[in-house]
């Protein structure tokens, strides 16, 4: 069955275009680009490049449970390398892949995840960030890119 669905509906990086397995979206040259930020005076999860560019626009659209994990996995790896406490709850912006990024996020560290930014709501309403919530009441705030 698989030969046959390879026949008809080949797959093809999303970026490059060449052949690959039909589970995957990248090839492995091209994966291998999709990076966690390393610079931590930036606040961005994922290098800036265009295979992250690429993949986050597949993750828009698509919105599959499967990649948002990998983004929220990044994001927890970041927040780690910038913070050394646990956060008391997690936000996000109103975006939907933020919103789901930081929902997952939340599972991760076992933590709340707070639905409402208060003030945050209305100037980060349209951007992709998630807000990691203190004890002290400050905060620490991502970007997924």
């Amino acid at each position: 069955m698989k030969q046959v669905l390879d026949f008809i509906y080949p797959a093809f990086c999303i970026f490059c275009s060449c052949k690959i397995e039909i589970e995957e979206i990248f090839c492995k040259r091209c994966s291998c680009h999709l990076i966690l930020e390393m610079d931590d005076s930036v606040c961005h999860v994922l290098e800036e490049n265009p295979i992250s560019i690429t993949y986050l626009r597949f993750v828009r659209n698509h919105l599959s449970t499967k990649h948002i994990k990998v983004i929220a996995s990044f994001s927890v790896i970041k927040y780690f390398r910038i913070a050394k406490e646990y956060p008391i709850s997690i936000s996000s912006s109103k975006n939907k892949l933020a919103s789901l990024t930081a929902k997952y996020t939340a599972k991760i560290l076992k933590c709340s995840f707070k639905r409402e930014l208060g003030f945050f709501r209305k100037k980060f309403e349209k951007d992709e960030h998630i807000f990691f919530h203190l004890k002290d009441g400050s905060y620490i705030m991502l970007v997924i890119i």
